[in-house]
């Protein structure tokens, strides 16, 4: 999911709107990041990020390449690693 951060636990509760109801509660904790995405850190030399998500495809030596998404402090909080290579 995009925008989750890593190796955090979230709680969940489903509230449809007009109904009394809720749903039961749930805790999802999100998985760690793989080695190569968890060092990567967005800074700019001058100004700032803007709001919202900033979308990089590092490419990585192996055979893969990765897209990751930052927030608006350089944190990882998307990535999605592609298959490159015929090995």
């Amino acid at each position: 999911m995009v925008g989750l951060l890593p190796s955090t636990t979230y709680t969940l509760v489903l509230n449809v709107a007009g109904r009394t109801m809720l749903s039961d509660t749930v805790q999802y904790t999100t998985d760690t990041l793989p080695t190569f995405i968890k060092g990567q850190v967005l800074t700019l030399a001058q100004g700032t990020l803007g709001s919202g998500f900033t979308l990089l495809a590092p490419l990585n030596v192996h055979d893969t390449a990765d897209a990751v998404a930052f927030d608006s402090i350089g944190r990882v909080r998307w990535y999605r690693i592609f298959r490159t290579g015929t090995s």
